[in-house]
């Protein structure tokens, strides 16, 4: 797409991604619900919930198989082993980035921010279950909060992001990451869990 609408378009697959990840969450959700205390009913709802994740996944797919061109004859003679192409692609973007300092910077702090959304996405999880005892109907219900306020969330970065530029909306979320991780440190209760995984979202 034109750099003008770049944030514009990558806000909506954000958005669209989140609508379709709380499609799929409440329906596993309906059918823990529906398993109740049994446990192997459980244990069948869950991996049911597996089963449509993939078959969702494939089914979505189609329109990027069915839309994106395809690339030339000559260009897919040259790329028979996918394994050994998919290096050289890399070994290309190294090359290209060695002699981008601020590019390799970027990457480098991505990598550390990224594990650190992660490790508190994880960390989130076992607090609930360890420290505040919430069910898992809860801990699900949660989830969904996160995924429903992220779709508000990815139009808003989007829209300001136009408005103030990308790096300052960057260091706008690297600013509430870190509130976020401060203030998770001193939650006593439900409630304010239920908030932070707001602000999370």
């Amino acid at each position: 797409t034109d750099e003008a609408d770049r944030d514009r378009v990558s806000a909506k697959g954000y958005t669209f991604g989140y609508i379709g990840s709380v499609i799929m969450q409440m329906i596993g959700f309906g059918l823990v619900i529906f398993a109740g205390d049994n446990s192997d009913k459980a244990q069948l709802a869950l991996k049911i919930t597996f089963l449509l994740v993939g078959i969702w996944w494939v089914g979505w797919a189609q329109i990027p198989f069915k839309r994106l061109p395809i690339s030339s004859q000559k260009d897919r003679q040259t790329k028979k082993n996918v394994l050994s192409n998919g290096f050289h692609e890399l070994k290309l973007v190294w090359d290209q980035m060695i002699h981008m300092p601020v590019l390799k910077r970027f990457l480098t702090a991505f990598f550390f921010y990224s594990m650190g959304v992660q490790t508190v996405m994880l960390v989130a999880i076992d607090f609930g279950i360890k420290i505040l005892k919430l069910p898992n109907d809860r801990l699900i219900i949660t989830a969904v909060i996160i995924q429903l306020v992220a779709i508000a969330g990815a139009l808003g970065m989007s829209r300001l992001s136009e408005k103030f530029g990308n790096i300052r909306i960057l260091i706008l979320t690297v600013l509430l990451w870190i509130g976020v991780c401060i203030t998770g440190y001193f939650i006593t209760t439900e409630l304010h869990f239920y908030i932070l995984a707001s602000l999370v979202g």
